[in-house]
């Protein structure tokens, strides 16, 4: 191969190089060329960590404790230095390389010279691997059967589970964490939040139903983002 460097962008890499994940068989840290962009580096598996020359990292309000552990490692940093730099507004990035220990540039991130197309719906309709599926579980915690992968496929659940397994997820708030954390939908998640917050333990009946119409009103609102391609 001749001509420009080539390199090979493994996004959402926290999936397919995750400790015994299938694209973990066939990487090889060793190899250089590889750009590996996640948003959960904590989930990286410890050879593809160990692998990485240079690390660049997105400061904000949220910061993964995963990133920090990351960079420090890689830049021979004190850990407290790297989220003392993170600890930026949106917009601000930090840089460490592998052969400058000890060397942490922050910068700036210049304006996009590109439009930004959000795909909105890659996180409602994806299926993510089944430790991060969602599993309906009745009163006592008892498994049901039932699982989404999906905004669509809770919805679809919701709308004819039992008043007990309604009860039972909006009381331990599992609806609007599962949104959040899996989904990435934060909008979403705080408006489902806000009426998990009024099923309480001794809501019975209309209640329930009330309730239940509200969850499906907010997640269909959410379609023209469930629709893939015709």
């Amino acid at each position: 191969m001749s001509g420009r460097p080539q390199w090979i962008v493994l996004d959402e890499a926290q999936s397919t190089l995750g400790p015994g994940a299938a694209g973990q068989r066939a990487f090889e840290p060793s190899n250089k060329g590889h750009l590996v962009v996640t948003w959960q580096p904590a989930r990286l598996s410890a050879d593809t960590a160990a692998g990485l020359d240079i690390v660049v990292g997105m400061a904000g309000p949220e910061v993964p404790d995963g990133l920090v552990d990351l960079a420090a490692s890689v830049g021979d940093l004190p850990r407290a230095a790297v989220a003392d730099a993170l600890d930026a507004p949106a917009g601000h990035a930090i840089l460490v390389r592998r052969d400058h220990p000890r060397e942490l540039v922050t910068f700036t991130v210049g304006p996009r010279v590109t439009q930004h197309v959000r795909h909105e719906h890659k996180y409602s309709v994806a299926e993510p691997p089944p430790e991060r599926c969602f599993y309906f579980r009745s009163a006592g915690g008892m498994p049901t059967g039932a699982v989404a992968r999906n905004l669509r496929d809770l919805e679809g659940e919701l709308a004819g589970c039992s008043h007990q397994v309604l009860r039972h997820h909006c009381l331990h708030k599992d609806l609007s964490r599962w949104t959040r954390e899996v989904v990435r939908d934060p909008l979403v998640a705080d408006q489902l939040s806000a009426v998990e917050d009024r099923i309480g333990a001794t809501c019975r009946g209309e209640a329930l139903d009330a309730g239940r119409l509200q969850l499906l009103r907010i997640l269909q609102s959410r379609r023209p983002y469930l629709m893939g391609p015709a």
